[in-house]
């Protein structure tokens, strides 16, 4: 089965099918946008609580900030 778009159909095709998908994205969560580029303490005491209930050691806090520094370099072969 084939078809023929016309001048300016496909288009509006586009335009029709991102209308649709903007329409089904949903609305960022507050706690998560305010959250995502914390570092790895910040992030565990808000997603994991229940593991957090005692501040963190100095080894902890070590750890987290060696983590950190991982994650924010980029890899290299």
């Amino acid at each position: 089965m084939s078809f023929q778009l016309y001048p300016g159909q496909l288009e509006q095709l586009k335009e029709m099918l991102l209308r649709g998908c903007r329409s089904h994205v949903p609305d960022p969560d507050p706690d998560i946008e305010a959250i995502k580029n914390s570092d790895l303490l910040t992030w565990a005491k808000h997603f994991l609580p229940h593991y957090f209930t005692k501040p963190p050691s100095e080894m902890h806090v070590w750890l987290a900030s060696q983590l950190d520094k991982i994650s924010s370099t980029p890899y290299r072969e």
